[in-house]
């Protein structure tokens, strides 16, 4: 079962049983902690099964620390349910439709496509090479095109 640690409006997560504990050993979580099941369902932590928090201390009492998220962790960058990651899909199809306006229309509206194809890439678009690759390829078959058409036609454009 996966679990997302809710700190202060924020979630975090998803986390397998064995992650947990890894963070109770570590005092990053207390019995008290809120969590929520990947159904939607809000429990303490101290409730769920296989989770073992240590007994007593010394002085007769649990300390409590509040969770503070670690800075660096990897689970405060992962993506939550209020939406989907963003992927780069909307700037990869935006460099392909420049590409094909850059060819055939005006080959210069394929340098925006090389910027969205940048883009796609730096957030992580698997074909966002491919993004940066095909504009600038359209940027250089329109310009070549458009100098050879006025070389070997040059009537049309007189």
């Amino acid at each position: 079962m996966q679990y997302y640690v809710l700190v202060e409006n924020q979630r975090y997560g998803p986390a397998d049983v064995a992650t947990l504990q890894l963070w109770i050993n570590e005092g990053r979580l207390q019995p008290t902690s809120e969590l929520e099941d990947t159904s939607g369902n809000r429990l303490t932590a101290a409730s769920v099964p296989g989770l073992f928090f240590s007994g007593p201390s010394s002085s007769g009492s649990i300390p409590y620390t509040p969770m503070t998220p670690p800075t660096g962790s990897p689970w405060m960058n992962a993506p939550t349910m209020t939406g989907p990651m963003d992927r780069g899909d909307r700037e990869f199809r935006n460099a392909m439709i420049c590409s094909v306006i850059g060819f055939f229309c005006c080959a210069f509206v394929s340098i925006a496509g090389i910027v969205y194809g940048v883009q796609a890439n730096q957030k992580g678009h698997p074909n966002g090479v491919i993004a940066i690759v095909i504009p600038a390829v359209a940027l250089v078959a329109g310009v070549g095109v458009s100098m050879l058409s006025r070389m070997y036609l040059p009537d049309i454009f007189r």
